[in-house]
């Protein structure tokens, strides 16, 4: 079939460029850039589910589809939990550790802090109404020794000989208001609390 265009002369090659003429090029590698964009999608969509599913396991919560697994209508908190968390209140340093129920064979693992300490120093300091804690308040026991209290876990419990000896070596105030003793620091006065 020949085209004939009015007022225009044509020649058989110029024919034939119009009645292939396509508006692009054809892209033969559009198809395999597609396909791996879609693959390095899906793949990093997957690694980040699996990784979120692995996080929730090792802290303990249920996963996408744990809800319903294995579980009776009236079933114990108990038989649910999956890990253990204990606290270690020593006169120095306190610990926090987790154990898992449902595999032995790994132990306890003892938490660290954000400054990747294992024991977190037991001591607070009070300085000019601001609370600190741990090592912080373990650093200002050194250059204001009124103002931090250590070893508070030994001032708990009833009187012994003892207790009456550590008081005195103590940096800071304590006060005996009967069976309570109260500790100073900063210029305040703070007592135990049951919370």
């Amino acid at each position: 079939m020949r085209v004939v265009l009015p007022g225009l002369k044509t020649s058989l090659r110029h024919q034939t460029a119009l009645r292939h003429y396509h508006a692009t090029q054809p892209q033969p590698w559009l198809v395999p850039v597609g396909l791996t964009c879609a693959g390095l999608f899906l793949g990093t969509r997957y690694i980040l589910r699996a990784q979120e599913r692995v996080r929730r396991r090792r802290a303990g919560l249920p996963g996408e589809g744990d809800e319903g697994e294995g579980t009776e209508e009236g079933s114990s908190p108990l038989s649910k939990m999956q890990q253990v968390l204990g606290v270690d209140v020593g006169s120095s340093n306190l610990r926090v550790a987790t154990a898992s129920l449902l595999d032995s064979a790994h132990g306890a693992r003892v938490i660290e802090s954000a400054d990747g300490l294992r024991a977190t120093p037991a001591a607070v300091a009070v300085d000019n109404g601001s609370v600190s804690i741990g090592a912080i308040a373990k650093a200002l026991q050194g250059r204001k020794p009124g103002h931090t209290a250590t070893a508070t876990r030994l001032l708990l419990g009833p009187a012994t000989k003892e207790r009456d000896e550590l008081i005195n070596k103590l940096p800071y105030t304590v006060h005996q208001r009967g069976e309570t003793l109260e500790i100073e620091l900063d210029g305040k006065t703070y007592s135990p609390e049951v919370g």
